[in-house]
């Protein structure tokens, strides 16, 4: 086990979680996709949605790379507005026409479906 990196480490400690028959009513996950390769996302999402059939899985990420692999279905967008929370799911948006062209990924980076700070421009202008 010492010779395994962290990224190996951690997606055999979410897969050996999600796996549990003894998983909770509720299934909280925050930033799974530290540390994992691009292509141990893809296999955590396919144990993520069998998990989700035995709890209610919740997992938080801003991780770009983590929606390339979901549906939008399965996506709620957050967003903090003057001091509020607001909640969407991504497939009560109309996103089909721009799914023709781009993944679920590169719409959330356009900035299509929201999830993004509030004064996101700002910050990233300087």
């Amino acid at each position: 086990m010492e010779q395994l990196s962290e990224g190996k480490l951690r997606f055999l400690w979410l897969v050996t979680l999600l796996q549990s028959q003894e998983l909770s009513a509720i299934t909280m996950i925050d930033d799974p996709e530290v540390c994992l390769h691009p292509e141990l996302l893809r296999l955590l999402v396919d144990v993520m949605r069998e998990a989700a059939q035995r709890t209610q899985l919740i997992v938080a990420t801003h991780s770009d790379r983590l929606i390339r692999f979901l549906d939008p279905r399965e996506v709620l967008v957050c967003d903090a507005v003057s001091g509020l929370t607001t909640m969407t799911w991504a497939d009560s948006l109309d996103l089909d026409k721009w799914l023709t062209d781009y993944s679920l990924d590169k719409i959330w980076a356009m900035n299509l479906i929201g999830g993004r700070p509030e004064n996101f421009h700002e910050i990233m202008s300087g």
